[in-house]
């Protein structure tokens, strides 16, 4: 792995065992800026067990790095993967699915994937069952809680098996103070969602059962509301991003990431897959 990478990520202090998004500001100002800031000079700021545990998660990550492990860093250290956004967002693969319920046995009817800046949907009984394989050539996946709810039940219903890291967005946009939900995290963060749009996924049901009825209209919004929902992620990474680090004296924001064009993909989507229904 790029040894960059750790100098993308050693002003996080928010690791298990480290301190809080409050105690890492403080450290900041105190002007413990980097790692090495830590290490040099930075014992006295904290409690004997307290440096011990940071340290000792700081060399976990950075052991991590030099193995070029991801799967572990998502999972035991996901504010460094958060603040991996600069290197990871362009190989990126962000995903969301609407269900007909939030039972587990409810299936998944509509999908849709933003990668590499093309946007791929998904239908029941059309093409959904084409989803996984897209999935698993995948290198790095993105979701908003689609560890607990996406990929459970892909895998029930799909057999999709997940085989690369996934950051899961949710708890780190929640535990950062966003939220809750993704449109109201997305709203604090300054962007609005489209106007007419449904901005709730309980809306997703009675939308694909008046598909069902032979309503395409029901459909386009269904796929339209999705797929903003899945684009929507690539932004929302980036804002967190910048929200987590606008206070380090050192930070330089990245802009965020043009949308594609939803409503003609949508519409090409329609006319080559379902047709005049």
């Amino acid at each position: 792995m790029d040894s960059g990478l750790r100098e993308t990520i050693h002003m996080t202090f928010q690791l298990p065992g480290g301190v809080s998004s409050k105690g890492e500001k403080a450290l900041w100002r105190r002007g413990i800026l980097t790692w090495n800031d830590f290490f040099s000079h930075g014992g006295n700021l904290l409690s004997p067990s307290r440096v011990q545990s940071l340290s000792d998660a700081i060399a976990s990550v950075a052991h991590l790095l030099e193995l070029g492990d991801l799967h572990q860093l998502v999972q035991h250290f996901p504010m460094c993967a958060l603040r991996l956004c600069p290197v990871l967002l362009s190989e990126a693969c962000f995903f969301d699915i609407e269900t007909t319920g939030l039972d587990p046995e409810d299936p998944p009817v509509t999908a849709s994937v933003y990668a590499k800046g093309a946007l791929y949907l998904f239908v029941a009984g059309r093409n959904l069952d084409q989803l996984p394989q897209l999935l698993k050539v995948q290198k790095f996946l993105v979701s908003f809680y689609g560890r607990r709810f996406d990929v459970p039940r892909l895998t029930r219903h799909l057999g999709l098996r997940v085989t690369c890291p996934h950051l899961d967005l949710g708890p780190i946009v929640r535990r950062l103070g966003f939220g809750p939900g993704l449109k109201r995290a997305l709203q604090q963060l300054g962007m609005q969602w489209p106007p007419g749009l449904p901005d709730a996924g309980g809306d997703a049901p009675p939308l694909w059962y008046e598909y069902c009825k032979g309503r395409l209209h029901a459909l386009r919004t269904l796929l339209t509301y999705n797929a903003y929902d899945t684009v929507s992620l690539a932004w929302l990474w980036t804002a967190v991003y910048n929200a987590s680090l606008k206070d380090w004296p050192l930070f330089r924001p990245i802009p965020p990431p043009q949308f594609p064009r939803i409503c003609e993909t949508v519409e090409r989507f329609l006319a080559l897959t379902i047709g005049d229904r």
